[in-house]
């Protein structure tokens, strides 16, 4: 994994605050408490629509047990591959034996780094911060992320000593990787990246902000956001897993795609239909990803399919996709999955097609008689808005009941292969517009 700018320092001292202040986005979660973040979280400083410098936020440097030497090697690796370091102290605790100690180990790297002295405003006045320079780090900046101070300053800095990329907006794919904890969500996100960038444990709640990285396949680029567990609302009452829940909630309706994972070897609980519904009432494309397929036999995947066919008479046809994140079992095939489905996602469909379809559905099983008439629907286009929306021209149009309606919907869904991406229907009393 590589970033132009990483943000590093000890845990608690405003990393998280001061990634959010620079992307302008909520994306970090942010608490009082220490350790909160558990992973990496990717952004862009933007300077022009087009023009941006990717920033990653990192868990704080600690000492200790296995996994926190894991996540150090982690911090370290990123260092090594960026080209600018934020090195983050707190104001009232500027001169750290355990700072002096990791600040001499980035030094290793020859790269530029940048001292940010955040929480100024803990400060007394006429304070000086002049235990700060015995870091010798040339480019020393005071600031405030909570109040804004300063940043200013360290934004005009940063511009100027990273070059910046330009890109085009189209290129990107949002996929939002969702389901209930412990599912396998972080280690199918190493996998599509290739890299040991996420956390994982067999402890639920691992993940619990919305983390998003950068991959790519056949050319196309996606940026793929792992989430926290949706956990049932008995268990989501304290501050960091209900910001949790709702920062993944707000990612399935920013995405383009959403990877619905499910654990293969659970039964499908009423948790998952809820997680369902999420999804669903998004209006947004979704693939359904049975995970952990690795622990079972052939009769027990047989059962396992049983079950999960029932699931997906709810699921609008949605495609399925069997897997083993850990083992890498069928990884290839998902991913042809979800670039064929990104391939499809706000294509565009000739109207003299649609009305062609229209036809051959209404021949098959014709709208229903009211007062003794038969609807008749004449004309179908494609609107232009982003969801998948077709708006039918014809008579009487008030008067179809919503069971024709579902009929149309999973007629246009099976002739344009558009499983598991949510089509709207709009009737018009207009008829066709263009004759």
């Amino acid at each position: 994994m590589s970033s132009q700018i990483v943000i590093v320092g000890r845990t608690n001292v405003g990393k998280s605050l001061l990634f959010n202040k620079l992307v302008q986005q909520k994306k970090s979660l942010v608490v009082d408490h220490h350790g909160v973040t558990k992973d990496f979280n990717s952004g862009f400083i933007n300077l022009t629509p087009n023009s941006r410098i990717s920033i990653t936020d990192t868990s704080g440097f600690t000492d200790g047990a296995e996994n926190e030497k894991m996540t150090h090697r982690r911090i370290i690796d990123i260092v090594g591959s960026s080209s600018l370091i934020l090195y983050v102290i707190p104001a009232d605790e500027i001169d750290h034996p355990d700072d002096h100690k990791y600040i001499s180990e980035i030094r290793g790297f020859n790269k530029d780094i940048f001292l940010v002295v955040n929480k100024v405003d803990l400060l007394k006045k006429n304070f000086t911060l002049a235990e700060a320079y015995k870091y010798g780090i040339k480019n020393t900046y005071e600031i405030s992320a909570k109040n804004n101070t300063g940043l200013s300053l360290l934004r005009e800095s940063i511009v100027k000593n990273v070059n910046h990329h330009d890109y085009d907006d189209n290129i990107f794919k949002r996929i939002t990787i969702v389901g209930k904890p412990n599912t396998g969500k972080s280690t199918l996100v190493n996998i599509l990246l290739k890299e040991e960038i996420m956390l994982t444990s067999d402890k639920p709640g691992t993940t619990i902000d919305c983390i998003d990285s950068m991959y790519s396949h056949k050319g196309k680029l996606y940026l793929i956001y792992d989430t926290a567990g949706l956990s049932r609302k008995s268990k989501s009452r304290e501050k960091i897993s209900s910001y949790s829940m709702l920062n993944t909630i707000k990612n399935i309706s920013d995405t383009d795609l959403s990877l619905f994972l499910i654990d293969g070897t659970e039964e499908v609980s009423k948790q998952n239909k809820t997680i369902l519904d999420y999804i669903r009432k998004s209006n947004k494309p979704y693939l359904i990803v049975i995970n952990k397929i690795d622990k079972l036999d052939k009769s027990e995947i047989l059962q396992t399919r049983k079950k999960i066919n029932y699931f997906l008479n709810i699921t609008d046809d949605a495609r399925c996709v069997y897997i083993s994140a850990l083992k890498r079992k069928n990884i290839a095939n998902l991913k042809k999955e979800i670039h064929n489905m990104s391939m499809r996602l706000h294509k565009r469909y000739k109207s003299s097609n649609l009305t062609k379809i229209l036809n051959e559905a209404t021949t098959s099983h014709p709208p229903p008689l009211v007062n003794n008439r038969r609807i008749k629907l004449k004309f179908a286009q494609q609107t232009d808005n982003d969801n998948l929306s077709i708006v039918i021209h014809g008579n009487q149009t008030s008067k179809i009941p919503k069971t024709y309606t579902r009929y149309l919907v999973n007629y246009f869904i099976n002739k344009l292969k558009l499983n598991g991406i949510p089509l709207r229907i709009i009737y018009s009393k207009q008829e066709n517009p263009f004759i």
